[in-house]
């Protein structure tokens, strides 16, 4: 009689094919988050990109780029022997909304709040803005899909609206409160003839994250009205209003990670798209600086340019 014996895997060797398929799955894993993480950057780009093009589509249009900001307004003058309450708006690329809206002469409140990230406001602020037909009427080129992770990792609500718009290009009618840069029609000849426009700002990320990049989203009203603000006032300045005496200035968000370094997408009023690396060690005093440097279309100082390689 003839007996076979069956050979099977020795402990050993199966030791060595957990060990192979370990590392096939954990390089796969790697490979399918990096090309993830690729895929979020292109569209965040491709965001930004449209946008600029709307807003130049827009300018082209009106002579003038548009607003970064909404505001709206009333007055009364005496006509007839009577008084009569007139109303005049001017609207930004995301409108404000809030409870109290002043959507028409009808002047149904009189305060107007920023907008949340999220949203029935998030969205009305969206598509009453002056860029919305201009994109496309499409919802998603206004939020990044990596800002949108970083919400939902955060316990939030997913943001509709990523980005925020250069202040420079104005925010108010603040012709008698005594800050006029900041009451500015731009038109398009004047930023096409300046010769910076390449290093103009146009638009930018919102911080998704604060502090070292662990400390959640910024969700905060200032950030959230979809204008990016450089300027400080102090609260001792007697030319400045209640409001802009709360006005902080913000940074620019360095939201993708590449290798172990963190960049910012951005796009300037030429059109082009950059990827700027977050300075190494730098404060928030120097993002701050660097913000607005960007925003007022001046030269990267040559300290924080060092720190950006």
């Amino acid at each position: 009689m003839l007996f076979s014996r069956k050979k099977g895997f020795t402990l050993v060797e199966l030791l060595v094919v957990m060990s192979i398929v370990g590392i096939l799955a954990a390089a796969l894993i790697t490979q399918v988050g990096n090309a993830r993480r690729m895929a979020r950057d292109a569209k965040c780009k491709a965001n930004l990109s449209n946008l600029a093009k709307a807003a130049m589509s827009y300018s082209v249009d009106t002579e003038f780029m548009p607003w970064a900001g909404s505001h709206e307004w009333s007055w009364a003058e005496k006509t007839s022997g009577k008084y009569v309450t007139f109303y005049f708006e001017r609207r930004g690329w995301v409108g404000w909304t809030g409870s109290g809206q002043w959507r028409n002469t009808t002047l149904q409140g009189s305060k107007m709040e920023t907008a949340k990230f999220f949203g029935d406001n998030a969205y009305w602020s969206i598509t009453n803005g002056t860029l919305w037909g201009y994109v496309g009427r499409d919802v998603a080129t206004y939020v990044c899909d990596t800002h949108a992770s970083a919400a939902r990792h955060a316990s939030l609500r997913t943001p509709l609206r990523s980005y925020v718009m250069n202040g420079y290009f104005g925010y108010a009618n603040l012709g008698k409160s005594k800050v006029p840069e900041l009451d500015r029609w731009v038109r398009l000849d004047s930023v096409t003839s300046r010769g910076s426009a390449g290093n103009l700002l146009l638009f930018a990320e919102l911080p998704a994250y604060k502090g070292n990049h662990t400390d959640g989203i910024d969700s905060s009203e200032y950030a959230a009205d979809g204008v990016l603000e450089t300027n400080i006032r102090k609260v001792d300045d007697p030319d400045s209003t209640d409001y802009y005496k709360k006005m902080a200035a913000e940074t620019i968000g360095f939201n993708h990670r590449v290798g172990k370094r963190y960049v910012a997408h951005v796009v300037f009023a030429d059109g082009h798209v950059d990827v700027l690396l977050e300075p190494t060690g730098a404060s928030d005093s120097d993002l701050k600086k660097l913000t607005q440097e960007l925003c007022n279309g001046d030269e990267i100082d040559q300290t924080l340019r060092s720190k950006m390689h």
